[in-house]
């Protein structure tokens, strides 16, 4: 049996289709970052950059981990930051990124 093409459109026109709630569907509210630093300064100050975007993000606390190690004669910065929903871990990587200097 040959199918028309409206009758193959029709068939198919689901399969590609994203459902509305899949792009936020909730499940990655976490945002890791880690980058080195050669003095601490630069690593706090990075730390307190971020800490402000995300308190810009948030409409609940968001808990934010992190450490400062020393390692040889560099400084590992390594974060988390812990919002309530996906949305606005995303609003927090995107204004992380719009404020990286080029």
């Amino acid at each position: 049996m040959t199918q028309t093409l409206q009758q193959k459109i029709l068939e198919n026109s689901g399969c590609s289709k994203k459902k509305s709630t899949e792009f936020l569907d909730g499940s990655e509210s976490a945002v890791d970052f880690e980058q080195v630093f050669t003095t601490e300064e630069e690593a706090r100050q990075t730390l307190s950059r971020l800490t402000a975007i995300a308190r810009e993000a948030e409409t609940e606390p968001c808990i934010i981990q992190s450490r400062i190690s020393p390692q040889n004669h560099w400084f590992h910065l390594k974060a988390q930051f812990e919002f309530c929903c996906q949305a606005e871990s995303f609003i927090f990587q995107m204004k992380c990124r719009s404020s990286v200097k080029v």
